[in-house]
């Protein structure tokens, strides 16, 4: 018996494997059921194997609950590449205005 399951899937029925989450869909990791697969808004994709939807420029993907996540504004000393989903903080020397690429 599975124990966790890795995001972008969930715990089958029987609760003997994980399963992917369906093309477009994301989860957090540890979803016990199908129905914590959520779709991605539109316009963006999943990405990162299923942890998360793709953002615009300069906008982070992050989970506003156990079943709904939102992009939001990188802040100021932070970035996202584009083809990663979360905003990071610019290493110690590093600086960088609000809805950055780099630091």
């Amino acid at each position: 018996m599975f124990c966790s399951c890795q995001a972008g899937s969930y715990l089958s029925g029987d609760k003997s494997r994980c399963l992917a989450c369906p093309k477009g869909s994301v989860s957090r990791e540890g979803s016990m059921s199908y129905s914590k697969c959520v779709p991605c808004p539109q316009g963006t994709t999943a990405i990162n194997n299923g942890k998360g939807c793709s953002c615009k420029r300069g906008h982070g993907w992050s989970w506003t609950s156990e079943v709904k996540g939102t992009c939001n504004p990188c802040p100021a000393n932070s970035f996202k590449r584009k083809d990663e989903g979360l905003c990071q903080q610019c290493p110690i020397e590093g600086t960088s205005p609000p809805l950055s690429e780099g630091c």
